[in-house]
């Protein structure tokens, strides 16, 4: 308790704090709400209830379906050939 040490007669500015030990915590959805870009927050900081993205979502479904356009479009170009 800090402000014991105060009491007791010790400088405020030579007590340490433990804030900086633990990363700072944000909400992105609070971030989205008050147009705050993740590039403003301090290094190290952990952003809670991140939506994903859709590649995030999807990532494999788009990747098979783009082989598969693909294969398709070789198939085409092969037989029209």
């Amino acid at each position: 308790m800090s402000f014991l040490r105060v009491l007791a007669g010790e400088k405020p500015s030579d007590i340490k704090s433990a804030l900086g030990v633990c990363p700072a915590k944000y909400d992105w959805r609070q971030l989205q709400r008050w147009g705050i870009s993740e590039s403003r927050l301090p290094p190290g900081s952990e952003i809670y209830f991140r939506e994903p993205t859709l590649w995030d979502k999807y990532r494999w479904y788009i990747a098979l379906l783009v082989q598969w356009l693909l294969a398709q479009v070789g198939l085409i170009i092969v037989l029209v050939e």
